[in-house]
């Protein structure tokens, strides 16, 4: 039986970070995950400015950067009519709006479980495949399941699941979010020999997928990342490939992008999002749910990566508190809620559900962006709330 401080399972984003931060305010660490790295994960790859500023206080960003990812200077937008808004930089301005970069997450969560790794008192353990929680007297005190076709335990005083969507570990606690209304689905795929590069992301609300969306997202001087997502409270999972299809035939920017481009084979892949609006908690006594795993993901965009470093500092930091101060770790996922609610519940979850429901409409989304292209601050008000800077509440009073 091998334990920690804290135990974390799956060695994404969410738990790289909690990791790093963990092993920075001096816990012992166990960090666990099924797979071997590097693996792939699906995703659209985009890294915004708010995620960048938590890797800088991971201590990751330059071994990030060291990897060359495509930079990123613009966000374009566009609406069902074809109204184009480009959010670029805003004199007066504290900063710009500077949307981050695009990189495979193969090389980025290699990089961040590298960095994690690297941490003295943190011990990975790859190849675990959790199957159920240990407890002790109706308090949780580790994970068991199968490593190297043996059993295995691992224990923890706090532990962390951060294993994505599908998480074991939320689902022994009850706390599974697959609810429609409170999830995405989406498709991508990876493009060879993709037409115009440039250092934009660009996402379309095209006419023909409404409620839905798609995106490009260039990887590299003539490779990209195209997807496209529904939202399941207005369309079922099932749709998505014809909406996937009808985003490449029928958008203008996909068919001028994609024109000669080819699909790399086998890079079609789909998975679920579980929204930041599920209204369950994401702690049961000392376990403690990040990423993925917790459902913290942008409502309106489905992006997730920046909040499962968020979360995973979160986590951390109710870890080091409770151990720290000689406090029952039972009480992490008390401080867990109050800290993760008083960051993201209000400024983030709770508009962007309301955004949501407003942005499956095509005549707002028109209005929105035709504003928007003749307007730069409320560009930059987008572009800002998109790449989190700015919280999603800001967007409820944009003018």
């Amino acid at each position: 039986m091998q334990k920690a401080d804290i135990l974390i399972i799956g060695a994404g984003p969410a738990g790289a970070s909690a990791a790093s931060f963990a092993a920075k305010a001096g816990l012992s660490v166990i960090l666990a995950d099924k797979a071997v790295f590097p693996r792939d994960k699906i995703c659209g790859d985009g890294v915004g400015v708010g995620s960048q500023e938590l890797l800088w206080r991971m201590g990751a960003y330059y071994k990030v950067m060291a990897k060359k990812p495509w930079p990123i200077d613009t966000m374009i937008v566009s609406a069902p009519n074809n109204r184009v808004m480009e959010g670029r930089d805003l004199p007066g301005e504290s900063r710009p709006i500077d949307p981050g970069f695009v990189i495979p997450r193969k090389t980025f969560d290699q990089v961040l479980f590298n960095h994690a790794a690297g941490f003295d008192s943190v011990e990975t353990v790859e190849g675990f495949t959790a199957q159920g929680l240990v407890e002790d007297r109706g308090r949780v005190t580790g994970v068991y399941g199968r490593y190297k076709g043996r059993p295995l335990t691992l224990s923890g005083r706090v532990i962390v699941g951060a294993d994505g969507a599908h998480s074991k570990i939320a689902k022994s606690l009850g706390l599974y979010n697959n609810n429609p209304k409170h999830r995405i689905f989406a498709l991508r795929a990876y493009y060879q020999n993709v037409a115009h590069a440039d250092h934009s992301i660009q996402i379309h609300y095209e006419n023909s997928i409404i409620p839905g969306y798609g995106w490009i997202f260039h990887t590299g001087p003539q490779t990209a990342n195209v997807g496209a997502g529904v939202i399941l409270r207005y369309t079922p999972a099932r749709e998505l490939p014809r909406i996937f299809d009808a985003f490449l035939k029928n958008n203008p920017f996909a068919i001028k992008k994609l024109a000669n481009a080819k699909m790399v084979k086998g890079s079609f892949a789909g998975w679920p999002i579980p929204c930041g609006s599920f209204s369950s908690k994401r702690s049961c006594g000392s376990v403690l749910l990040t990423g993925d795993a917790g459902s913290f993901v942008d409502n309106l965009t489905g992006e997730g990566i920046y909040y499962a470093l968020g979360t995973g500092e979160l986590a951390a930091r109710a870890a080091a508190f409770v151990i720290k101060r000689g406090i029952n770790p039972q009480n992490a996922g008390a401080n867990y809620e109050w800290l993760w609610r008083r960051r993201y519940l209000w400024k983030d979850f709770i508009p962007a559900y309301i955004l949501q429901g407003l942005w499956s409409k095509r005549p707002v989304i028109n209005w929105v962006i035709n504003r928007a292209a003749h307007n730069q601050r409320l560009a930059f008000t987008l572009c800002s709330s998109i790449a989190h800077l700015k919280p999603k509440a800001r967007l409820l009073f944009p003018f």
